[in-house]
């Protein structure tokens, strides 16, 4: 997949519905991926993206690298920054608190506004 074709994450109330296995029915805001950066930090992708055609893309079967990269290269284009941790076990946490809170709806921000 070409990350040029995903304008941004999905956002407050845009969502989809799952459309087949365990979720089927369900509706979902975000699907959060925790990977891994090339200098050590990890960080929570959101892999629910909305196309320059308006579609909803899931891009949760890429790779670490390959989100990790997409990201990376959001953040340039948006001036919006993924937060970072030094710990996976940290990311993780915050990824689990941010679904709990109910994913876009939640106070804890998946991104935010880079300080210029």
């Amino acid at each position: 997949m070409d990350w040029s074709d995903l304008e941004r994450p999905l956002r407050g109330s845009e969502k989809i519905v799952s459309k087949k296995g365990i979720r089927k029915g369900s509706h979902s805001t975000e699907r959060t991926r925790t990977v891994q950066n090339p200098d050590g930090t990890y960080m929570n992708v959101n892999t629910l993206w909305k196309t320059k055609q308006g579609t909803v893309s899931d891009v949760g079967h890429m790779s670490d690298d390959w989100l990790s990269s997409h990201a990376r290269n959001y953040e340039k284009k948006s001036g919006e920054m993924y937060p970072r941790f030094k710990e996976l076990d940290l990311a993780v946490e915050m990824a689990k608190r941010r679904s709990f809170e109910g994913g876009n709806k939640s106070k804890i921000p998946l991104t935010i506004k880079r300080k210029k």
